[in-house]
């Protein structure tokens, strides 16, 4: 499976920031960076507006696939960069962060990773989602909060996403879970 790593994601940043005067350096560094940490479809990322971002870095999806809604833990860094430009910007509850097409944040996504020099054939926002994904994964390992997260309809979508981990990924996450911390009561 196709994905970006961390560090292509903060080049890929890097480069919507600097990357022209015709562009908005900003705005398109902050759909890489919302699309990546909330593993969002683009079209969940157009459709959102400062009121969806509430208190404890929680964000409400309303235009989920298939029009379901669902709620989302995000990063306080996120949340925080989202609300810091929607004030900026001077937007209202109801106004969209991101007021662009889908063809236009495909160009967005595209220039940014071709810049950065981690373009692949094949790439597309989408994979902003595999990636931050895929990231999730490797941190916690729990594939049933992930398809929350997502807000897949069953596990066996999600289960795709764990053919990209490695065996030292498969490590890590074990090491991280200490049996012996966990308390055992016995039965009465």
């Amino acid at each position: 499976m196709l994905y970006w790593r961390p560090a292509d994601i903060r080049a890929m940043e890097q480069a919507a920031l600097t990357g022209g005067p015709q562009q908005d350096g900003e705005r398109d560094a902050l759909l890489i960076r919302t699309l990546y940490v909330g593993a969002l479809r683009v079209s969940e990322a157009l459709a959102m507006r400062p009121g969806d971002v509430g208190p404890g870095a929680m964000l409400q999806v309303h235009r989920g696939k298939g029009g379901k809604p669902r709620p989302l833990g995000i990063t306080p860094g996120l949340a925080d960069g989202l609300l810091a430009f929607a004030h900026r910007r001077r937007l209202q509850d109801r106004d969209r962060l991101f007021p662009v097409s889908r063809s236009t944040a495909w160009r967005m996504v595209r220039r940014a990773a071709q810049l950065a020099g981690c373009w692949r054939e094949g790439a597309r926002p989408h994979l902003l989602r595999h990636s931050g994904a895929i990231e999730r994964l490797r941190q916690h390992g729990n594939p049933r909060a992930l398809q929350l997260h997502l807000g897949h309809n069953t596990l066996d979508m999600t289960m795709r996403y764990l053919t990209t981990l490695q065996v030292e990924d498969a490590v890590a996450i074990n090491q991280a879970v200490d049996p012996e911390a966990l308390e055992i009561t016995p039965r009465s």
